[in-house]
């Protein structure tokens, strides 16, 4: 007997490499990150920080799915390394804010930059734009 084979829907070819296509591209960032010098959690961390102006312990916590200490620990390290500020604030201690400096920022663009010219040089501008074009598709055709 044959085993049947299942055909692919379009659609679902599409997730797939969506979803192949965000986990190469997670893991490039994360090879660069360690080139500067960072860990995998530690970039993780310092990326849910610098999503906004800053973020709470617990908005990282909750986002990174990671038991509190091990974030705590985390962020004790990123401190020391003048990467994170933390603050309390004066009227509510249990909050603790956590923000990216100067020095950061600019660090965590260069890893950025740095997979982007990557991706761009081995494209081209020409198979880049076309790429650019159907993601903007995509995204117009899913948006809810």
């Amino acid at each position: 007997m044959k085993a049947k084979k299942e055909k692919t829907t379009q659609a679902a070819r599409i997730i797939s490499l969506l979803r192949c296509a965000q986990m190469s591209l997670k893991h490039r960032i994360m090879e660069r990150a360690k080139d500067f010098g960072l860990t995998v959690p530690q970039f993780m961390v310092i990326h849910e920080i610098s999503k906004g102006d800053g973020a709470t312990m617990h908005d990282v916590v909750a986002a990174l799915a990671l038991p509190k200490s091990t974030v705590s620990r985390i962020v004790d390290q990123l401190v020391n390394m003048s990467i994170v500020k933390s603050k309390r604030p004066f009227d509510d201690r249990r909050t603790v804010n956590l923000s990216i400096t100067h020095k950061m920022r600019k660090s965590k663009m260069k890893v950025m930059e740095s997979v982007g010219a990557d991706i761009e040089r081995k494209l081209g501008r020409k198979k880049g734009a076309g790429i650019i074009a159907a993601l903007e598709e995509i995204v117009e055709i899913i948006k809810y």
